[in-house]
């Protein structure tokens, strides 16, 4: 769903595409060929991990970079002052924080969630320092793919290179278009894919790849809905489907993807608010700037993960012995009776600096986001049948969320499945969605999709003299005409079901002025069923692809859908050139 702006130019289009040199100068195989391997990244807020797995082989493999378990690493990285890499994962945190010299960062993934952040220009280093989003990003991606190509390789008598893989990004089902679009370039300047527009690289929906990997056939009958539930570390997404076909496999979207920020970060966010009002806020500011925060917040990981309502348990232990490093003339028993004074639910000191937490103040950590994402799911299930319900993703290995959506959700008519491993869920199954790109048989629409044309203006027609019309004049045949522009034409609307491979065509567009060189097709998308025009503030253009085109040319666009991305192609009548992108994104 795309607008189309029909816009001349004096100069044609060169046409080229963004090719990278790095791999397009020693391409080992055609990119054409079959791929030797599949490679999913799972570039997540809070974890990143691959998975992958050889042509012709059914064993999946996954790993965390920089080591060899089957888990994720943390999401951190660790820039010199220069920009240059300096390390990634839980390395980078311990580095940065025994050391306090770099650019560290935490939490950047959910830069690409934020609200009208279009062109994310900027995130700040913890010590406040600003670099680019997109170098940022691109040197993650660049890391992960040395290692995983590193580590795949280590079985292949010349290694593994880039070109011999089919890459699976994984993006979380909520993000707009823009934001999928800035995973690709960064794939592309992290050496991913030779080609920007590749199709050697896949971006896989979070949940969608999930649920591959959770034995749907097994547990749901054709024709029965499931929704997949993926509890990540910045984002919930959650997706339904409908099993159209066992074998093969065969799913239907049946709601647009939802969700919200609601995941695990936000409850360490809830436990520095409890460190905060304990210590102080000069006191936390001085500890959560020192070396030993560190430790405090591996300390509060593993209460955190090992957290269990159910295990009989009315306390939990917390070590807070470095804080005695910062606290200024103040012992930490005279703070805790501080803390008691001003609230509820009462702490222990446990020696000089075991901080004993009553389950009920843990569990208070939680209930912000787990409260939001029942009421979440409560409201889609008002509106949809669902079968199954599985839970997935880093935050799922919480046995308070476990606890919370099967208590809330499972009844006879409804199953909660939790894989054994729900924190891999997501790489596991984009490595078998790269293998298999058919499985998603339907998608909804998520926004409505048109293109920005022009037309000649009538005096007539109230549209044209509407509040906010744009008119210009064109020379055609000699003759001055004035013309309408910035008008919105849908395509595709929101809510529209767009099978696998679903094709929509404009009409023949026209060139609108006899000294017209080419014709740029501008692509707008809005959350809203119906708008006038693309200036309304509801409009953003995701895309463009343009042609050569002279006077009295006419072009036809089309775009496919169905996919995680829209690939758009334009077709000049005259000339019968095609021109095809998988949207250059506007970043």
């Amino acid at each position: 769903s795309f607008s189309l702006f029909l816009q001349f130019s004096m100069s044609i289009a060169s046409g080229t595409k963004r090719v990278n040199s790095d791999i397009a100068g020693s391409l080992v195989k055609r990119l054409d060929d079959k791929p030797t391997c599949t490679i999913a990244v799972d570039f997540g807020t809070a974890g990143t991990g691959y998975a992958y797995s050889f042509t012709g082989s059914d064993v999946t493999e996954s790993r965390e970079p920089g080591g060899q378990e089957a888990r994720k690493t943390l999401t951190c990285l660790l820039l010199g002052d220069d920009g240059a890499f300096q390390s990634f994962g839980f390395q980078a945190r311990r580095r940065y924080f025994e050391n306090d010299s770099g650019a560290f960062f935490q939490n950047y993934k959910m830069e690409l969630n934020k609200e009208g952040a279009a062109r994310y220009a900027t995130v700040k280093a913890l010590n406040g320092a600003p670099f680019s989003l997109m170098d940022v990003i691109t040197k993650t991606l660049k890391y992960v793919k040395d290692e995983a190509l590193r580590e795949a390789g280590r079985s292949q008598p010349y290694g593994l290179h880039a070109s011999e893989v089919q890459w699976v990004l994984t993006v979380p089902a909520i993000w707009a278009d823009v934001a999928k679009g800035f995973m690709r370039k960064a794939a592309f300047g992290a050496g991913l894919i030779a080609e920007q527009d590749s199709r050697r690289l896949l971006l896989a929906l979070e949940p969608e790849s999930a649920c591959i990997a959770c034995n749907v056939t097994e547990l749901v009958g054709v024709g029965e809905q499931f929704i997949v539930l993926d509890a990540g570390g910045g984002t919930v997404d959650i997706t339904l489907h409908r099993l159209r076909s066992a074998s093969p496999l065969l799913l239907d979207e049946v709601s647009a993807p939802s969700g919200g920020p609601w995941g695990s970060t936000f409850v360490d966010c809830q436990f520095e608010r409890f460190v905060e009002q304990l210590v102080g806020t000069t006191n936390f500011n001085a500890y959560k700037a020192s070396s030993f925060w560190i430790d405090q917040l591996e300390a509060w990981e593993q209460v955190k993960t090992s957290f269990d309502p159910d295990d009989g348990m009315t306390t939990r232990a917390l070590p807070m012995s470095n804080v005695l490093e910062v606290i200024d003339a103040m012992k930490l028993n005279d703070l805790v009776d501080i803390y008691n004074s001003n609230h509820r639910i009462a702490i222990k000191l446990r020696g000089r600096s075991t901080v004993v937490l009553p389950t009920e103040l843990v569990q208070s950590f939680f209930d912000p986001v787990i409260n939001k994402i029942l009421t979440h799911v409560q409201e889609l299930l008002s509106r949809h049948q669902c079968s199954v319900m599985f839970l997935v993703g880093g935050f799922a290995e919480s046995k308070l969320l476990q606890s919370a959506v099967k208590g809330r959700f499972q009844t006879p008519d409804r199953r909660v499945v939790i894989p054994v491993r729900p924190g891999v869920a997501v790489m596991s199954g984009a490595v078998m969605f790269g293998k298999n790109q058919d499985v998603f048989a339907s998608r909804i629409a998520r926004f409505t999709y048109g293109f920005q044309g022009c037309t000649q203006f009538d005096p007539t027609v109230p549209l044209h003299t509407a509040r906010g019309a744009k008119r210009q004049s064109s020379r055609r045949n000699g003759r001055k005409i004035e013309y309408v522009h910035d008008i919105f034409n849908p395509l595709v609307k929101v809510g529209d079901e767009l099978p696998a491979g679903h094709i929509v065509r404009s009409g023949e567009r026209y060139t609108i002025d006899d000294k017209q060189t080419s014709m740029a097709f501008e692509i707008y998308a809005t959350p809203l069923v119906h708008v006038d025009f693309c200036t309304d503030s509801s409009c953003t253009k995701i895309g463009v692809v343009s042609l050569p085109a002279f006077a009295h040319h006419a072009a036809i666009v089309s775009l496919q859908f169905g996919a995680t991305e829209i690939i758009a192609k334009a077709h000049n009548i005259q000339t019968d050139m095609e021109v095809e992108a998988k949207l250059s994104y506007e970043l």
